[in-house]
């Protein structure tokens, strides 16, 4: 969700990196990379930010993890000639002649009809150990107007990003994630659906979703989201149990 269709709703990437919502995806994404890290033990990495948006991932996860300098690079077809100038990590297309160690691609793959057309754009630019981390909407089922707003082609569960990614990659994680969070999302998309009948104006409508919360509640939904993980990490089976989003964590094959 740190789409550019959604870049307005926050006043800036650092009020928008303790929200709740993006707290966590940041926290989840740079627990894999620790893990790539401590397992490589580089003291410099290529980083590459795939279908970046704002940049709010790679911003909230910064450019050092422990001894590692992370260079990052931001990817985003939708960036204009302004976003260019501002920042020169940023660029509209990846460059075929660089290979990074670390890709992320958050909430991107589900933009793109082609999906394993870009998953192996993806793949010629990793090395033999480099990894891939990818989060993405889940369940169909949560499928709502929301999503027509962001131009998402589909949702995702285990199965689905499995087979798309099956072709080129080794998974190495996988979990559902803002699991606790999919009754209260479930509900409310059901809600919504039964007294708003989907038409141009209620699509438009939904860009007005969004995960900026007053701070009690955002409060709330992260102490919410501290117990997920909590009891994640202690029960792994956990992880296979239906939620908002999913991470999951490729290799080459």
């Amino acid at each position: 969700m740190s789409d550019l269709l959604e870049k307005d709703q926050f006043i800036s990437l650092n009020i928008q990196k303790e929200n709740w919502y993006y707290k966590y995806k940041i926290f989840k994404v740079k627990k894999e990379i620790k893990k790539y890290l401590d397992s490589e033990n580089l003291l410099s990495v290529n980083c590459l930010d795939i279908g970046s948006g704002n940049g709010i991932i790679s911003f909230g996860i910064g450019n050092k993890i422990n001894n590692t300098t992370l260079n990052w690079t931001l990817v985003d077809s939708n960036y204009k000639k302004k976003d260019l100038n501002i920042d020169y990590r940023k660029s509209k297309k990846i460059d075929p002649n660089q290979t990074y160690e670390i890709i992320i691609g958050c909430d991107v793959l589900e933009h793109v009809e082609d999906e394993t057309k870009f998953l192996g754009s993806i793949y010629d630019c990793m090395n033999e150990d480099s990894i891939l981390i990818l989060t993405l909407p889940a369940m169909e089922i949560l499928w709502s107007d929301h999503d027509i707003f962001l131009k998402h082609f589909r949702r995702y569960n285990f199965q689905t990003i499995r087979n798309a990614a099956k072709k080129y990659f080794n998974i190495l994680n996988f979990e559902y994630t803002y699991k606790l969070l999919f009754p209260v999302a479930f509900c409310l998309r059901k809600i919504k659906k039964i007294l708003i009948s989907t038409s141009s104006d209620n699509v438009k409508a939904y860009k007005k979703e969004t995960t900026n919360t007053f701070l009690l509640l955002d409060k709330i939904f992260f102490i919410l989201l501290q117990i997920e993980e909590f009891l994640s990490n202690k029960f792994k089976k956990l992880n296979l149990i239906p939620g908002v989003s999913l991470i999951i964590s490729l290799k080459k094959k």
